[in-house]
């Protein structure tokens, strides 16, 4: 049964198309990573090294810290930028390009195309930090610090990057089993991206005009499921903290229902912002909810510093946000 998923075709048909992203990964982990370790250890004086040194066995916890937290966010949050591309490349510019329905023409069902796209992202992300890590890891053992690094610490570093870029990727090629171009693909995830910062300020907002919550007393929701649930903290949260139950339930259902809805493309409704006439309403609905919350927001500040000015702004921007999404979604990107 495992065999019927790696289809030699189609393989080579992803890789084909998107081997110059692997190489980006690599060159990435090269900078972030490899190199910044030889300017801190190759290209420094003898002086600057042995007080490098004297750090390490001062406080060595938190000199290994250092060594990996940095450079590893960096090339965490650049993985996470080229799986972006990689996403859009692979889902939305195939509709735009009208690759895809040369896809679907082949005798192949259209959940293992999707479960293709998927793993060979995967590959891509789990071979690039696999060989970065090691080459650190050699790079480290050969340093005056070398003794202070243990096998375990590069593991959990490698496995929290490809855990979280994993996550993140899954996210993003999930958005291109329902959107209809990569327009809509990355304008999406874009404002999905950022949903729950925004969120946040408009309903605190809301609740300071309406129920007289005090300007200053913020929304509390760290470590709470909503805070989960934002997406950019998937791939920015601390490692100590980081919600991997939580993520990786989410990320594996995202999975599903991307092989799901990758299965029951509509192809006539390419070039849409939307495929499903469902996701439609639901696109709606959410467009005129988050510019009501906005034009209450700007009306309360420009038109009346209270609940008339913050009525007056959200009635105009939620009629205005319902003319430019039902606009779009007639159009074909």
């Amino acid at each position: 049964m495992l065999h019927n998923w790696f289809v030699r075709p189609l393989w080579r048909k992803e890789i084909r198309q998107t081997w110059g992203l692997l190489g980006l990964m690599l060159l990435l982990g090269f900078f972030a990573v490899l190199f910044t370790h030889m300017q801190q250890w190759w290209f420094q004086t003898p002086e600057y090294i042995q007080h490098n040194a004297s750090i390490f066995d001062r406080d060595t916890d938190n000199a290994v810290s250092w060594a990996f937290s940095e450079k590893y966010a960096i090339f965490q949050f650049g993985l996470a930028l080229i799986c972006f591309l990689l996403a859009l490349w692979q889902m939305g510019y195939e509709r735009r390009s009208h690759i895809s329905e040369l896809g679907f023409a082949l005798p192949y069902p259209r959940w293992l195309i999707y479960g293709t796209k998927w793993m060979v992202g995967a590959a891509y992300i789990i071979s690039s930090v696999f060989v970065i890590t090691v080459l650190y890891a050699v790079m480290l053992w050969a340093s005056p610090v070398g003794s202070h690094f243990h096998v375990m610490v590069f593991i959990k570093y490698a496995f929290h990057v490809i855990f979280a870029v994993l996550s993140v990727y899954t996210f993003m090629l999930f958005i291109g089993s329902f959107t209809g171009s990569w327009t809509a693909q990355a304008v999406l995830t874009l404002i999905l991206f950022c949903i729950y910062e925004f969120m946040v300020l408009m309903l605190h907002q809301l609740a300071y005009v309406f129920f007289l919550v005090p300007i200053y007393q913020r929304m509390d929701l760290r470590g709470t499921v909503w805070e989960k649930l934002n997406v950019l903290g998937w791939i920015t949260e601390e490692i100590d903290r980081y919600p991997y139950g939580f993520v990786g339930v989410s990320a594996l259902l995202l999975l599903v229902a991307g092989l799901v809805l990758y299965n029951r493309n509509p192809l006539e409704n390419n070039g849409k912002l939307i495929l499903f006439p469902s996701g439609e309403k639901v696109l709606i609905g959410g467009f005129v909810l988050c510019a009501a919350l906005l034009g209450g927001n700007i009306g309360y500040g420009l038109v009346y510093p209270g609940r008339l000015g913050y009525l007056i702004g959200a009635g105009f921007c939620f009629l205005l946000g319902y003319l430019i999404i039902r606009t779009l979604t007639r159009m074909r990107l």
